[in-house]
C-alpha cells in the first residue's frame, strides 16, 4: 500500500511538472474552446505509459532476481520447487502500473484544469 501511494505521488509530481511546462499551450487550448477532456487526455495517456514502464520494469527485475534466486536454491535444497513469476504476474504488475500512473495524472492534471486561461 505505501508503494503504491508512493507510486502515485512520483507520477503525480511528473505529471504536475510537464503539466506546468505546458500551461500557456493548456490555455491556449482552453481560449478556442477545447474541453477539459481534450485537454486532460494526453497527460493521462502519459501517465499511463509512465505506469506501463515501471510496472515493466519491476516485472523484469522480478522476473530475473526470480530466475537467480531459484538456480542458487534449487542446488542446496531439491525439493522445494519455487517460482517468482509467470505471465499473470507480470501482466498484473503492468496494469498495476498503468492504473497507479493513471491516478496520479489524474489528481496533477485535475487543478490545472480549473485555472482560467490568460
Amino acid at each position: 500500500l505505501l508503494v503504491a501511494l508512493a507510486t502515485a505521488f512520483i507520477v503525480s509530481n511528473t505529471i504536475r511538472l510537464a503539466v506546468y511546462a505546458r500551461r500557456s499551450e493548456i490555455g491556449i487550448l482552453k481560449l478556442v474552446g477545447a474541453t477539459n477532456a481534450f485537454v486532460r487526455l494526453p497527460f493521462l495517456l502519459e501517465g499511463a505509459i509512465w505506469g506501463a514502464c515501471g510496472g515493466a520494469a519491476a516485472a523484469s527485475v522480478l522476473w530475473l532476481a526470480g530466475r537467480a534466486f531459484t538456480s542458487s536454491t534449487t542446488s542446496v535444497v531439491s525439493f522445494i520447487d519455487v517460482r517468482f513469476t509467470g505471465p499473470q504476474i507480470a501482466f498484473a504488475l503492468v496494469g498495476l502500473g498503468i492504473f497507479l500512473g493513471v491516478a496520479g495524472a489524474m489528481l496533477a492534471v485535475r487543478r490545472f484544469l480549473d485555472l482560467e486561461p490568460t
